[in-house]
């Protein structure tokens, strides 16, 4: 005699995550505290995480290519897209913003423009 139980329920496929870890600075290199970052990945689906008081973020992601968006009061938006995460490990993204706001309204900037920096260490 012999049984056969469906294997559905107990083998479940669990991703494998990696963590993106760093801090946003503004141009003097001081940190940038309660700076928001949104990481959107093929999913289409929206992460948040702010910055803690000393400027730095940590969030676990599932390994592949997110668009990272950075927001802080006076500072203009910082966009970086088809950032690479990897499965496994931390990878340290720190990120450097630009004053800039006109009337009050902040004003995009990508990684493309002139004067846009950010520092990536794998």
């Amino acid at each position: 005699m012999f049984f056969i139980f469906p294997l559905a329920a107990s083998a479940q496929i669990t991703p494998i995550t990696g963590a993106l870890t760093g801090s946003v600075y503004d141009d003097y290199g001081s940190v940038i505290p309660d700076a928001t970052l949104k990481i959107r990945g093929v999913d289409k689906t929206d992460r948040m995480v702010r910055t803690n008081g000393e400027g730095v973020f940590k969030i676990d992601l599932v390994g592949g290519n997110y668009l990272v968006e950075v927001q802080a009061v006076g500072f203009q938006i910082f966009r970086l897209e088809k950032f690479r995460v990897m499965s496994h490990g931390v990878q340290n993204l720190d990120i450097v913003l630009e004053v800039g706001s006109v009337d009050g309204h902040q004003i995009e900037a990508t990684e493309k423009k002139k004067g846009t920096k950010f520092i990536s260490k794998n």
